[in-house]
């Protein structure tokens, strides 16, 4: 599990780098669920399933982003820590609902008011960042 916390924290590191190296970054995540999946890890798969996402959606693919997004928030649900997954299951629907506004866009629907900072997309990264390094979840309302 060491191993794959520390490919997990390289990656997010990558990705909180404006010009950081998206490339990178998705093949630390997709060593990282590898190494989970090995493990039986299944936060890790699922904290590895939203970081694929994220640089998915950085990187103009959102389609892709909301399966990986899905496939996070299904672990995250099935978990048998249902209390403390809630504020990430909420903010793993609100980049669901972003990366589904980004599609509708693409395709010349309007998403006006679909994913705002209000509803938890604001910051998100930090505040998973602070959770992967054991820091408390009270980084603001999402």
């Amino acid at each position: 599990v060491g191993e794959a916390s520390t490919l997990r924290l390289l990656a997010f590191v990558h990705l909180a780098q404006v010009d950081g190296n998206r490339k990178l970054c998705l093949e630390l995540f997709k060593k990282s669920l590898t190494i989970s999946r090995r493990n039986g890890d299944t936060m890790g798969v699922a904290i590895c399933q939203e970081g694929i996402g994220d640089v998915q959606a950085d990187t103009d693919d959102p389609k892709a982003a909301i399966t990986h997004y899905n496939q996070a928030l299904q672990m995250r649900q099935d978990s048998g820590e249902a209390g403390a997954q809630q504020r990430h299951v909420q903010l793993l629907r609100s980049k669901l609902a972003r990366a589904k506004a980004q599609v509708l866009e693409a395709a010349g629907g309007d998403q006006e008011g679909s994913a705002s900072d209000e509803e938890g997309g604001g910051g998100d990264f930090l505040w998973r960042t602070s959770m992967a390094l054991g820091g408390d979840s009270d980084g603001g309302d999402t």
